[in-house]
């Protein structure tokens, strides 16, 4: 695969908002330097009159690794049961992993025919992990362990959920 190719996917809009970058977002951004991802933050990906916001985006020679935020913490989602959308539009409320996904696919395939695994993480800047375990078996089950980069992930378990997703 052609990384160079990807670059045009791609496109940053001078006048988004930018936000600070976390310390999760820092440790992913090192993490990717050292193991050679390309990385794009806060980066729009434009399909025909639609603007979709990604936070992260990491790509290597195995994949497209696509991150979306949120700031929910274990208070908001002590009590909180979970189902799953389907057609759902980016919200605050909500993860929108499906719309990303089918995006960038057409993206790619309109260039030429490539192949490449697409998966998706979920970013929690205020969630641990021991907390995540306390946590409705709804919410478990529609958010698995294995594509959540908890508050307190380290570079070795974070690098394990990444390369677990292209040996699935």
């Amino acid at each position: 695969m052609k990384l160079s190719l990807l670059n045009s996917l791609f496109k940053k809009k001078s006048t988004l908002l930018q936000t600070p970058n976390s310390i999760l977002i820092k440790k992913l951004k090192e993490l990717s330097l050292k193991n050679n991802f390309l990385i794009f933050v806060n980066t729009n990906i434009y399909h025909n009159s639609n603007i979709y916001h990604t936070k992260l985006i990491l790509i290597n020679s195995t994949g497209i690794y696509v991150f979306e935020t949120k700031e929910w913490t274990f208070k908001e989602l002590r009590n909180a049961a979970a189902q799953k959308a389907y057609q759902q539009e980016y919200s605050s409320k909500t993860l929108s992993f499906d719309n990303v996904q089918e995006i960038l696919k057409r993206k790619l395939q309109s260039i030429r025919e490539i192949k490449v695994g697409i998966f998706n993480y979920l970013i929690r800047e205020y969630l641990s992990t021991d907390e995540y375990s306390h946590l409705n078996a709804s919410l478990q089950d529609l958010l698995p362990n294995q594509k959540i980069i908890f508050c307190d992930s380290n570079e070795n378990e974070i690098l394990k959920k990444l390369s677990g997703a292209t040996n699935t």
